[in-house]
Formats: C-alpha cells, structure tokens, sequence
C-alpha cells in the first residue's frame, strides 16, 4: 500500500491574493474551488506533482471560532 501526503492546508488572509499569487507567480493551478456559503474549500497544484495539493484556507467558521480567526498571530 502507498501513502502519501495528498493534502497540505495553508491558512492565508485573503484567499484571491494567495490564489493569485500560487496561481501567476509560481506556476500552480486550481485544483479545487468550492464554496459552501461564506465557506470556501480551495486547493491548487503544481504540474509537476498532480497528487499533492495545497489548501488555502481562511481562519474561521466551522474550524475555528471567531476570536481565533480574528487573532493576527499565534495566541
């Protein structure tokens, strides 16, 4: 049986600017965009490596609560 990691999430404060910069500046490519109301599940991929994808995910609702996704930094 293979194991691999197939899945890494990132959380990031806007995710059009991550997508954007993923995306044009370092060659990767949608892989997943789905929204599920103010939820957003975002993943993109290298070329290179089509079994590995890239989360970007805001902090908030349904995996943290609001006063952890305010916080700027580690609290």
């Amino acid at each position: 049986m293979t194991q691999s990691v197939q899945v890494v999430g990132l959380y990031v404060r806007d995710q059009a600017e991550a997508l954007a910069f993923y995306v044009d500046k370092l060659g990767f490519r949608v892989h997943t965009d789905v929204r599920n109301g103010d939820y957003r599940w975002l993943t993109v991929q290298h070329p290179a490596q089509p079994s590995f994808q890239l989360g970007l995910f805001t902090p908030g609702p349904p995996v943290h609560d609001a006063a952890t996704a305010r916080c700027r930094r580690w609290c």
